[in-house]
């Protein structure tokens, strides 16, 4: 049938774009399968994949580029995505519908694993009206139709007339909800920061990547020391998600600049270029991820040790100032980055600073911004 390959094209397109990767396991294939350890899902019917997500564990990230994937393509792909075949007295799903059932699965075992923070979104992110709409209509909807098949996600194979009925009803009420005037000023608000965020990072690391073929490439993560976490305790609010507050953040990416400040004193003119932003890890936690460009390493200890070493310092320093001290991991992507095209690196760098942006950023003040750039250098002679 035409019509269905046409559809699963543009649904493979739009996944291939953001970097999503799609597993869907027929239900004789999970009735049998054991879940024997608490890090492996329970959710037996798939499983969604982020090519970003290499670098950044964030299964929050991956979650929210999935919902605001397939809601946008709700709007373009004709339903019904749930039906009731009334000759073979079952519900006929679509592929599209298949993945949003799985995404409200791992959505609620998601919440599960985050008690108490919770998905707090509403307090530290503003996210697109897709994401919003598929909370609020779809997910309310699974849980009910998950309740009555007593299991850990939803079996298609399993549907009533009246759970068919029950998502086709919750597609309708998210369309409409999409399609209010405040959800059509929020996209708009969301698009165009990801244009200005896109535009300034790709004019400054135009003027670098003339360096890239020979710049040690580090991407750096600082998360709060586990054992050290008043920021967790802040964020936890004693059991009450809702005491979370967006200052956390701001403090917290500070630290990036910090670092990166004493870095430059350490070793003056081997910093080349950095890009610096403070998101949410997988934690629940205030996180500062880094992506360093350095000079050439001209001794035997590579930059990764000579960082490690650098945060004992820092820490020491924060430590003195009464602050809770970070934890630092370093992955470097030196030969990545050597080996790919100047246009796989603009992605690679758009995908850690600039696409979030399309479907949630944090719920900053005015006037402030989550990520930094350093200053363009014209003038920088690599050791070789």
């Amino acid at each position: 049938d035409q019509t269905v390959d046409k559809k699963r094209s543009l649904l493979e397109r739009a996944e291939a774009k953001v970097g999503l990767k799609v597993r869907l396991s027929a239900p004789a294939q999970t009735k049998s399968v054991p879940v024997t350890h608490p890090s492996v899902s329970r959710v037996q019917s798939g499983s969604i994949h982020l090519e970003v997500t290499r670098y950044i564990d964030d299964s929050q990230r991956k979650l929210c580029i999935a919902m605001h994937t397939y809601m946008g393509l709700i709007l373009k792909v004709a339903g019904p995505h749930f039906e009731w075949d009334e000759v073979s007295e079952c519900a006929q799903v679509s592929e599209l519908g298949k993945r949003l059932l799985l995404c409200a699965d791992l959505f609620d075992e998601y919440l599960e694993r985050r008690v108490p923070l919770g998905w707090n979104d509403q307090y530290i992110y503003l996210e697109s009206p897709r994401i919003t709409s598929f909370r609020i209509t779809l997910v309310v909807a699974v849980d009910k139709i998950r309740l009555r098949q007593r299991g850990y996600f939803v079996d298609a194979s399993l549907l009533s007339k009246d759970d068919v009925a029950l998502l086709q009803r919750a597609l309708n009420a998210a369309l409409r909800w999409m399609a209010r005037e405040r959800s059509r000023d929020l996209n708009k608000r969301l698009g165009l920061e990801m244009r200005r965020t896109k535009e300034s990072i790709t004019s400054y690391i135009r003027s670098c990547e003339i360096f890239w073929s020979k710049a040690t490439v580090l991407l750096v993560k600082v998360d709060v020391k586990e054992g050290h976490s008043s920021f967790l305790a802040e964020m936890a609010g004693q059991g009450d998600p809702n005491l979370v507050g967006i200052q956390t953040y701001l403090e917290f990416f500070s630290v990036a600049s910090s670092y990166i400040a004493m870095l430059q004193k350490t070793w003056p003119k081997m910093l080349i270029a950095h890009l610096a932003k403070v998101t949410r890890s997988n934690q629940g936690a205030p996180q500062c991820v880094m992506l360093l460009f350095l000079q050439p390493e001209l001794t035997t200890h590579s930059w990764k040790t000579k960082l490690q070493v650098l945060h004992a310092d820092f820490n020491s320093q924060r430590i003195a100032k009464l602050h809770d001290p970070t934890s630092i991991s370093a992955t470097d992507l030196t030969q990545s980055v050597r080996k790919q095209s100047k246009l796989r690196t603009q992605q690679l760098i758009e995908d850690l600073f600039v696409n979030e942006l399309m479907f949630r950023r944090l719920n900053l003040p005015d006037g402030r911004r989550s990520w930094s750039k350093g200053n363009a250098r014209k003038h920088v002679n690599l050791n070789c």
